[in-house]
């Protein structure tokens, strides 16, 4: 069968099983955009500085980039780390290996499925976000670029890492509290919900070295200022140091079976 076709089909099969999930489906896409509302909603008006001299923007125009890396990392290395090993566990990822199905037509279905998911995420957040609460767009087409590069690029750092986590989690029972456990500080040390620019200078430092920092930032560059792929480089560069070290981490670990 053509490689396209291949991976085309698994594609579908597993945007299937994922909306079949219906809890799954309301943590990986819902739950953001209810965020998004409610925030808007309270903090409608209000403003936040992006650093302590740094200018005044919108609450909401700050938020609904946070809100799109929520979804993100939710929708690639939450669900990755929980789907993975409930196949493992359940034998499902060993029978794929029985059968002609090659590893990397799979892999390509679930990398290609939480791609659409971020796509469809990124519209609803971003078409919610500017027509009831007036958030800011990219102002040129190099922008709407870059911002395009970030989220796809970010969007596939996650789903390497989430591949990789996997090795962490023993069995499928300690997988969400595992991969909650990453996520969660994560969202808040990273500058999702608030600004970041009063945590403790070594506090700070750490939480920009890890990558959804790096893509929140990026977003919002590009979002709110309008900036290109070299004014941005630093976050690009994160991006794909973190994106190469899931992919060699995942190539070397990953685990087809429970270990025993």
């Amino acid at each position: 069968m053509n490689p396209l076709v291949l991976a085309g089909r698994e594609t579908l099969t597993m945007l299937r099983s994922i909306w079949r999930n219906r809890s799954g489906a309301f943590f990986t896409v819902l739950l953001p955009v209810m965020f998004l509302l409610l925030f808007g909603a309270i903090n409608r008006g209000a403003t936040v500085q992006l650093e302590p001299h740094g200018p005044q923007i919108g609450y909401t125009t700050f938020f609904t980039p946070g809100m799109l890396g929520m979804a993100i990392m939710a929708g690639t290395f939450v669900g990755l780390v929980i789907s993975l090993t409930i196949m493992r566990d359940n034998g499902q990822l060993k029978r794929l290996r029985g059968t002609p199905l090659p590893p990397w037509a799979f892999f390509a279905g679930q990398v290609l499925s939480r791609l659409v998911l971020v796509v469809v995420e990124a519209v609803a957040v971003l078409g919610l976000g500017r027509l009831l609460f007036h958030v800011s767009l990219p102002p040129s087409a190099t922008a709407w670029a870059t911002f395009a590069l970030v989220v796809l690029l970010g969007a596939a750092t996650f789903t390497a890492l989430g591949v990789a986590f996997t090795r962490l989690v023993a069995n499928a029972d300690s997988a969400p509290a595992l991969a909650n456990a990453a996520y969660l500080p994560l969202l808040f040390l990273s500058g999702a919900w608030f600004p970041i620019n009063g945590l403790p200078h070594w506090l700070g430092s750490l939480a920009n070295d890890f990558p959804l920092a790096r893509l929140l930032d990026g977003m919002r560059q590009a979002l709110i200022f309008g900036h290109g792929p070299g004014a941005i480089w630093p976050d690009l560069r994160n991006l794909l140091v973190w994106l190469a070290v899931g992919l060699l981490v995942a190539l070397r670990t990953f685990r087809w079976e429970r270990a025993t």
